[in-house]
């Protein structure tokens, strides 16, 4: 029985030191997200993180047992088995590690079904992640899983024992099967082990870091958020009643921005494009000039947000009106996807021409599917653009402007276009623009959007003399924000936080040079242009009037299992796994509470629409 222990405690101690190193290196990789905490409380996420260490050490207890039962009537080499799995799981928890340390860094989450979605385009990945410092994950990878291997060979190697009694073996069984099966879930807790349990703080990052990697990874191939609502706060009563409240409007007195109700429109998504780009907004007035004059010509949104984090998910909330959401994506769900209303589809149905460019890969995130469920008809990416071929970067924006402006519209009127720029998105290819320092990644975001505003200038130069020029309303809108240039939070207000402009010579001369100051989302644009052309035909439930003087202004964002939610000048954020508010902007507790309930409100809101999708 003594021997029995010690195998047991030694596979124990090796799996709680495997999961204590990872984290050890998830923390050192991610220090800039934590420099600034207590010693004391980024020790505590060892302490917070046992529990579900633990859990991940019952399930391979749980395998050991599955092997002294084969043994039982097979003749196999329990040493060699169980050592060649103990040591598998190290690597894979190592691997695990490795990606979880750069997604925190880069996207603020663990491995999750959405980063899995994206593994069938490396290489876009890879871009999307640019700031990673690979070079420095592989180091501390080698380094760790060879202190693991010879401390393992050295200390922990799997002994195996002998049991001769058949009661005694028995016996072990009716004891060990109980014991795992309650450890595996987290022990005698009302309810399983999760998320919650061991998160402990409001930066995020150390919450991560007590989220053990091959928990994370197992939970999401065995948890179906598909199938039930994960986010449910209220009784189905209740929350239609909150939910109601946002959408109620005492009087429909649109104002009517356009001189045409059938304009021609070209829809311009910024790629990655802060806010905080524009001078407007206290930027760098060098980083977007351009931009920053546009915005005193036209109608200038001044609180508009971003849904999510995801160019995929930016553009569900502008031509479909609906929600990011948390963890799952619904532009990759074409059976929920072509139920929902749709921007393009609609004007197809009223007679217009509907196409979309980009220099690079719509395979990414399954886009290209994603554009033609929602009615598009010319879908213009790397495999058919008019590529400049004597251009060495003929990717950039200048081109993809330049291509664009080259199309014969006036053929198609009306017409629908969007196009999405590339320069913004990471890694920030080098341009000619070298204004900020090159050296650092700020720089070379701020150089980058840069070189967008120069091209976004030619190529109104190019379109205005144009004879469908006068006739089209020109939306330009970040598709998300970014951290940069002022390295904001991933779960802050001011990281949602993205410019909007509608300009054009269709728009009424009252509006031109107005500043809409009601904050809004991108959920609200598709939606409020369908009414301005008196078009609206398909019902967008989460959607408002952004022209309606009497719509309550608000916007609604999420992050990885979370959301904030911004009315006015007040906000809340709040994590769903912790169960608490973590940033809010006012300290009386009845109006945080009632902001707390409307976000929460609209989330289950979102996930009882989608599944009700089908």
């Amino acid at each position: 029985m003594r021997q029995l222990l010690k195998s047991i405690f030694k596979v124990f101690s090796f799996a709680l030191l495997c999961f204590f190193l990872n984290r050890v290196t998830f923390l050192i990789y991610n220090f800039d997200k934590i420099q600034n905490e207590k010693l004391s409380h980024i020790l505590s996420s060892a302490w917070y993180a046992l529990s579900m260490d633990f859990s991940v050490a019952f399930y391979l207890l749980g395998f050991i047992l599955v092997v002294w039962f084969i043994k039982l009537f097979a003749n196999i080499n329990e040493k060699k088995v169980i050592d060649y799995t103990i040591v598998g799981v190290a690597i894979v928890a190592c691997i695990l590690s490795i990606f979880d340390s750069a997604l925190a860094n880069t996207w603020g989450t663990r491995l999750t079904s959405k980063a899995l979605s994206y593994l069938p385009h490396p290489d876009l990945l890879l871009s999307s992640a640019a700031s990673v410092n690979y070079i420095f994950l592989l180091i501390l990878f080698i380094i760790k899983l060879a202190l693991l291997l010879f401390l393992y060979k050295k200390y922990f190697s799997y002994e195996e024992f002998k049991i001769e009694k058949k009661w005694a073996k028995i016996t072990i069984y009716i004891v060990l099967i109980p014991v795992v099966l309650i450890g595996r879930r987290g022990g005698f807790h009302t309810y399983l082990i999760s998320e919650g349990r061991v998160y402990y703080s409001i930066n995020q990052t150390l919450n991560l870091s007590a989220l053990n990697e091959c928990w994370n990874f197992m939970n999401i191939f065995f948890t179906d958020v598909e199938k039930e609502n994960p986010y449910q706060y209220f009784s189905e009563k209740k929350c239609n009643s909150i939910f109601k409240e946002l959408s109620y409007v005492p009087k429909d007195t649109s104002l009517q921005i356009l001189k045409s109700r059938k304009p021609n429109i070209v829809l311009i998504f910024l790629e990655s494009f802060s806010a905080d780009n524009m001078s407007q907004f206290g930027g760098d007035k060098n980083i977007c000039p351009f931009l920053d004059s546009l915005a005193t010509k036209g109608l200038f949104f001044t609180n508009m947000y971003a849904t999510g984090h995801r160019t995929e998910q930016g553009f569900v909330a502008v031509l479909n009106g609906f929600p990011a959401q948390p963890r799952e994506g619904i532009a990759r769900v074409a059976g929920k996807l072509s139920l929902l209303p749709s921007l393009p589809r609609t004007l197809k149905k009223n007679g217009y021409t509907i196409s979309h460019y980009f220099t690079g890969s719509l395979g990414y995130a399954k886009t290209d599917e994603y554009l033609r469920l929602s009615g598009y008809d010319r879908i213009v990416d790397e495999k058919n653009f008019p590529f400049n071929k004597e251009a060495e970067n003929n990717w950039h924006d200048q081109y993809l402007f330049a291509a664009h402006a080259s199309v014969p519209f006036e053929k198609e009127q009306p017409f629908f276009t969007s196009m999405l720029t590339f320069n913004t998105h990471d890694p920030f290819e080098e341009t000619e623009v070298k204004i900020f320092d090159v050296d650092s990644i700020e720089g070379r975001y701020k150089n980058s959007a840069r070189y967008s505003d120069n091209s976004l200038r030619e190529y109104f130069n190019a379109v205005k003399n144009n004879e469908w020029y006068k006739n089209t309303l020109f939306i330009i809108i970040a598709d998300h924000a970014h951290a940069l240039p002022l390295n904001r939070a991933y779960n802050e207000p001011a990281r949602f936080h993205i410019p909007m402009i509608l300009f054009g010579e269709v728009l009424k001369d009252e509006f031109k040079g107005y500043e809409m100051k009601n904050v809004c989302s991108q959920v609200d644009v598709g939606y409020s242009i369908l009414k301005q052309m008196n078009m609206l035909t398909e019902k967008y439930l989460m959607s408002k009037d952004i022209f309606n003087p009497y719509t309550l202004p608000y916007a609604f964002y999420t992050f990885d299992n979370g959301f904030g939610y911004i009315e006015n000048e007040s906000y809340v954020v709040y994590n769903h796994d912790m169960n608490e508010v973590i940033m809010k902007s006012t300290s009386d507790n009845n109006i945080a509470k009632a902001l707390e309930n409307r976000g929460k409100s609209i989330l289950e809101k979102m996930y009882m629409e989608y599944l009700s999708l089908n």
